[in-house]
């Protein structure tokens, strides 16, 4: 029986796996946050109301023993339940996830001990892989942004023709913005690898 080969694409445009999901991928994460501090706050900031909806994901309410810690304060503005006692977050309505965010093994025991039996929980490690997609997302709207308004620009006839021995602003902007993902993201990953015990 003869082999076919497979068809080969210009390097990048392959069409990434198809990720098959099962039945629960359907059910929209209903999520609380233990720990108000800085990483709290920017979360909440990263969670604009769009990407929520794709991730399907709501942020119900944020609990920290500090009531001035930043992310809850920002819940407290945003209109979420932001509560001193962590105890208020397993009574929210629809609640099915917790993220732990103050990096103490005693308040993620805690956390363990006290919510309900159908809730899942994240902890400040686990957030750490979600936090790193986020950023892998918005490096790649930003560069599909840019390659948008540069077709654009040239099918408008706004960018003017180069000579051989110029590089084009679009291939000067992906590289540019290719080695910028590069060094994040292998930086972030040899961050976490160091983090991990």
């Amino acid at each position: 029986m003869e082999r076919i080969p497979p068809e080969k694409k210009p390097l990048g445009t392959e069409s990434p796996p198809p990720i098959r999901r099962g039945k629960q991928a359907e059910i929209p994460l209903n999520a609380a946050i233990v720990g108000g501090g800085k990483a709290c706050y920017d979360l909440l900031q990263l969670l604009d109301r769009d990407r929520l909806s794709r991730l399907k994901m709501k942020i119900l309410g944020v609990s920290d023993v500090d009531p001035d810690a930043p992310g809850l304060r920002y819940a407290k503005r945003s209109g979420l339940l932001a509560t001193t006692r962590m105890e208020e977050l397993f009574g929210l309505e629809g609640l099915n996830l917790v993220i732990e965010l103050t990096g103490s093994p005693k308040v993620r025991d805690e956390i363990y001990r006290q919510k309900p039996a159908d809730v899942s929980v994240i902890d400040h490690r686990a957030i750490r892989l979600i936090w790193d997609l986020i950023q892998i997302e918005m490096e790649r709207t930003a560069l599909e942004r840019d390659r948008h308004f540069y077709e654009e620009q040239s099918r408008k006839g706004s960018i003017r023709p180069f000579s051989r021995n110029t590089t084009s602003p679009m291939k000067r902007s992906s590289e540019s913005h290719a080695t910028r993902f590069d060094t994040v993201w292998t930086g972030r990953v040899r961050k976490w690898a160091g983090n991990v015990s």
